[in-house]
């Protein structure tokens, strides 16, 4: 078995393909990896793909179960539950936390003992968290978060589980049957149905964009757990606020008045007819002493001719000279 084979250099790979060419017989390579596009293609050419897929909640249960019974504990469903949700469709890593559980040396464990040892948070406080989140209710918000990381809770296992289970309230708004997608306890559906009918989806995704964000910013800061109160206080006054009806109306009508204006000042320019320039007077038609010259048609084709006496030319026949109106000649 080699795992992450991805991480193989090129001179890896290279030795590696000769072997596959020509395999043992007694010999089956398993090639695990969870980046297989990273592979050269002589690689995967020589390999058959398997997909391996999250395992249920419930094939992790009785999978931990039979291992309960032969280590003869006694734990109890629930506290079985919690280590396939932590585990989240990994048997491997269910068995390692189950295993966690178990070197305590209990011989009884219920939910309480497993949340304890896993540092989670268990599902009526988080139901109370959303319940304050969800009701604007600031300063038991405040309250029920110091109780939490006082018992040893991380700011950011917290928050985690805060984006969980706004998303299973928003999955109980939108899903016929939420218990069998969402694997949860019939007590635990029953709470998170409640706070659905008292919010609305549009609220419930605003609320997880916004933790969203608060978990990638609580990350580079010295103080988590300032920065989370300050992020659901936030959450709380900015969805008061911003998010109401009678807001968003206002905002809508002001931007209707605003187009409509728009529209006749638009109007208005379209309408506004041209000026024209003044007609300019040509210097030349003017006379000496500013006199204006008299003004000529354009369009007329019979303009006086002026005659004028020219000197004899080489032949010894007069020639004449025509001027019009405009200055030009005429020789003949």
């Amino acid at each position: 078995i080699i795992d992450e084979v991805h991480m193989l250099s090129t001179g890896a790979f290279n030795a590696l393909l000769k072997t596959l060419e020509e395999p043992p017989s007694h010999v089956i390579f398993i090639l695990a990896t969870t980046e297989p596009h990273k592979l050269p293609a002589t690689i995967l050419s020589r390999c058959q793909r398997f997909d391996f897929r999250q395992i249920s909640m419930t094939g992790i249960i009785q999978r931990l179960q039979k291992v309960v019974q032969s280590k003869q504990m006694n734990i109890s469903n629930d506290a079985l539950q919690i280590i396939a949700k932590k585990a989240d469709g990994a048997l491997r890593d269910a068995l390692s936390l189950l295993d966690q559980c178990m070197s305590s040396g209990l011989q009884t464990m219920t939910a309480d003992d497993v949340i304890e040892m896993l540092g989670t948070v268990n599902d009526a406080d988080m139901i109370q968290l959303c319940r304050h989140i969800i009701q604007y209710e600031i300063g038991p918000l405040f309250e029920l978060i110091d109780k939490i990381t006082s018992g040893g809770k991380k700011v950011n296992v917290l928050l985690e589980e805060l984006i969980l289970f706004f998303r299973n309230i928003l999955v109980v708004m939108t899903v016929d049957q939420p218990e069998s997608a969402l694997e949860l306890t019939k007590e635990t559906a029953s709470q998170l149905k409640q706070l659905s009918k008292v919010i609305t989806p549009e609220r419930v995704i605003f609320i997880i964009s916004e933790l969203s964000k608060l978990e990638n910013q609580i990350k580079w800061v010295s103080l988590p757990k300032v920065m989370f109160e300050a992020g659901l206080t936030g959450i709380c006054l900015g969805q008061s606020v911003t998010w109401t009806d009678e807001g968003l109306e206002t905002r809508l009508n002001n931007l209707e008045t605003k187009v409509d204006h728009l529209g006749v000042l638009s109007n208005v320019q379209e309408n506004v007819p041209l000026r024209q320039a003044p007609p300019v007077v040509d210097k030349a038609e003017k006379g000496v002493g500013g006199e204006t010259a008299p003004v000529v048609d354009k369009d007329s084709t019979t303009a006086p001719m002026v005659h004028e006496d020219l000197p004899f030319d080489d032949d010894g026949q007069k020639t004449e000279n025509f001027k019009d109106s405009k200055g030009l000649a005429v020789w003949k």
